[in-house]
């Protein structure tokens, strides 16, 4: 069901629905019902006049979560398409349910006595409770309907519990997929039953395991009965096998890679679904939602998986760790998401990076798997966290190989922290001393971008893979969007952009043909243009537009780590660094980083900056810097030889002789040792 927050009605329309007058919420429930009986013929005039008698009755955020939970997605979907009023219209409903589901999301307790109202009332009560339980708590229903599920007095308050998970729809499966975790063998077997009608091929991998190892001989036969009713499903997204093993990693890649296929970016409030002697559901960051569900089918198959497959699932498993990490670390810095969400998240740190560790060798896999699939935030936190066991070592090298999102340059650094001085990390390390800001961007629609110029270009012609891509962390520097792309209307990619906490405050291009008409719409929340190319990019950094903040951050934290890494290496490795220290120094380096910089000049004898940092001798610069170039030119001197040395700088080096420093007067006095008897002499009181 669609989720994301759209625009509310313009004023006209709604002094018009106002005018229009209704007494009860059956009556809105047949006029909602003809208005989508009529979208369907394709009589948009009636439809529409039912909808505004609809919304004259002033429905609360609740009942209109209530409507359109009657109606599946692909039908709301075209009604936005028709944009006009009957769009309009549609966004009113979305917009009023998706408050209401937020409601329910922080107090999921009362269906409790809706589901006794289900299974005690009147005939009326029942179909009312139905409802409520659909349109008021969808997936927070499931835990109050498994108590019934599993009754075993009673079979009609079974058959009645288990028809109303069915009517839950999609928003039931995950939850139940937790409960088949339940001793109870009735229960397991009726949530099976279940899985199985709503043929929900999220569900699959779990069914498979069942099948096939399960205490039960009914619960093996239903898992394996539900299981073929999947095929179908299954067969259309690429994934037509019964196979368990198969099954989990088609599922958990298809997770972790935000596939459209399964991932449903209009589903319920992100819930994190547990059993522990029941059903449990901890609301979580959205980010950390589809992360939560690959991991929890991994964590199911490693029950059973044996040998070859376990060592499969274990590699899955960490790349899925590795990715939660990697976000994690990333909604830290995004000031809407602190929080309660945020804090509990925070919480898993200590054991993913537990879990990641204890993965061993495996993390080598991990990270080929986060490659191929082109995560590469995900690969950059896993390398950096990596073993020297061969299988490990092996991932380093093949991912020093890529550029995006500074992949390459984290596999070096770990490789150069485990002791490899070899000529293509030391190059690779050396070259990213004097990088530019790789600036981010993401592509929806064809847009005429490639990557290059301090631009790291990631495209999609998939409008709902593009909006889960630019939410995705690091956070990007702008997002460029094709007017007219398939699969969602550009107000769905605006107001999906601009209202979700992760991608509102990222720069939004809109490149349409026709920029009157979008700019008079969206010119408040995005930049609307004819055409884009790099050169434009470059334009909206310099009017202010895109800042180049955050990939300044980037390139400097990248800097001083090779730095750092590259000055533990034997000196003889570092003999090749000389341009590309003179270069990092040239570069605008802030002090911290320079600093860092000078050391690895002096290790690596790198002569040529020598001119830089005599530069920087002249500056009245922070005490670590100077103590820094202070003993860089020290060695520099030593290896270029005295004729090297400027008069200027030896009088400004002198003069903090007596400068009342001692560490910035000894440091002076080892670079001016260097010219021997010509250097000044201080002689001690008697």
């Amino acid at each position: 069901m669609f989720r994301l927050p759209l625009r509310r009605l313009g004023s006209s329309l709604i002094a018009a629905t106002l005018t229009c007058g209704l007494a009860t919420a059956q009556d809105a429930d047949k006029l909602f019902d003809q208005g989508i009986d009529a979208f369907r013929r394709g009589d948009n005039t009636a439809a529409l006049e039912a909808f505004k008698q609809v919304l004259a009755t002033n429905p609360s955020n609740d009942e209109a979560y209530r409507l359109i939970a009657r109606v599946e997605d692909q039908v709301m979907l075209e009604m936005l398409v028709e944009r006009g009023e009957l769009g309009k219209v549609a966004e009113r409903f979305l917009g009023l349910a998706k408050v209401g589901r937020q409601v329910v999301a922080s107090d999921p307790g009362g269906a409790e006595a809706v589901v006794d109202k289900l299974l005690d009332g009147t005939a009326t009560e029942r179909q009312s409770a139905l409802l409520e339980l659909q349109g008021t708590y969808g997936a927070w229903a499931v835990k109050a309907l498994l108590r019934p599920l599993a009754d075993r007095s009673d079979t009609d308050r079974r058959v009645a519990a288990q028809q109303a998970l069915l009517h839950l729809g999609d928003v039931a499966v995950v939850p139940l997929m937790a409960a088949l975790g339940s001793d109870d063998e009735l229960l397991r077997t009726n949530v099976v039953a279940t899985l199985g009608s709503l043929r929900d091929v999220r569900a699959a991998a779990s069914l498979a395991w069942l099948a096939r190892y399960d205490e039960s001989d009914v619960v093996k036969q239903m898992a394996a009965t539900g299981l073929e009713k999947m095929r179908d499903g299954l067969e259309s997204i690429g994934l037509g096998t019964t196979d368990a093993l198969t099954l989990t990693i088609g599922l958990a890649q298809r997770w972790l890679t935000g596939d459209a296929d399964i991932v449903r970016p209009y589903d319920a409030a992100a819930v994190r679904w547990t059993w522990d002697g029941g059903l449990q559901g901890t609301p979580v960051l959205n980010g950390m939602y589809t992360l939560d569900l690959a991991q929890m089918t991994l964590a199911g198959a490693l029950e059973h998986a044996q040998g070859a497959d376990r060592e499969r699932v274990r590699s899955w498993l960490a790349a899925v760790e590795a990715a939660k990490l990697a976000e994690i670390d990333a909604a830290n810095d995004v000031p809407d998401l602190q929080g309660d969400l945020l804090d509990a998240a925070r919480d898993q740190v200590a054991r993913l990076h537990l879990d990641v560790a204890l993965a061993g060798p495996l993390r080598g896999d991990a990270l080929s798997i986060l490659v191929e699939n082109q995560l590469f935030p995900a690969a950059a936190a896993l390398a950096g966290v990596m073993g020297g066991s061969e299988r490990e070592l092996d991932g380093l090298r093949s991912a020093m190989g890529i550029d995006s999102a500074g992949l390459g340059v984290t596999a070096a650094q770990a490789l150069a922290r485990l002791g490899d001085g070899s000529s293509g990390v030391v190059e690779r390390l050396g070259a990213s001393l004097a990088g530019v800001p790789e600036r981010l961007v993401v592509t929806i629609g064809d847009v005429g971008l490639s990557s290059g110029g301090g631009w790291s270009i990631e495209s999609t012609d998939q409008a709902l893979a593009g909006l889960a891509r630019a939410k995705s962390f690091p956070p990007k520097d702008v997002v460029v969007v094709r007017d007219g792309v398939g699969g969602v209307t550009l107000d769905t990619l605006v107001f999906g952009l601009k209202d979700d906490p992760r991608s509102k405050d990222i720069p939004l291009v809109i490149v349409t043909d026709d920029t009157e008409g979008v700019g008079a719409l969206y010119g408040d929340r995005a930049t609307v243009v004819g055409a884009m190319t790099a050169a434009d990019l470059d334009q909206l950094v310099t009017d202010g537009v895109v800042s180049d903040d955050a990939a300044r951050t980037r390139l400097l934290a990248r800097v001083l780590v090779s730095a750092q890494v590259l000055a533990t290496l034997s000196s003889s490795s570092l003999s090749g660094l000389g341009s590309h220290v003179a270069a990092s120094l040239d570069s605008g380096l802030n002090d911290e980083v320079k600093t860092a910089v000078l050391m690895l000049a002096g290790r690596a004898g790198a002569v040529e900056a020598l001119p830089k940092v005599e530069d920087i001798l002249l500056t009245d610069g922070d005490h670590d810097l100077m103590v820094a170039a202070m003993h860089a030119a020290a060695r520099l001197w030593a290896a270029a030889g005295i004729s090297s040395g400027r008069a200027d700088v030896r009088e400004a080096l002198s003069a903090q002789l007596e400068g009342g420093d001692e560490e910035l007067a000894q440091a002076a006095a080892e670079a001016l040792g260097q010219f021997g008897a010509d250097a000044p002499v201080m002689l001690a009181a008697h």
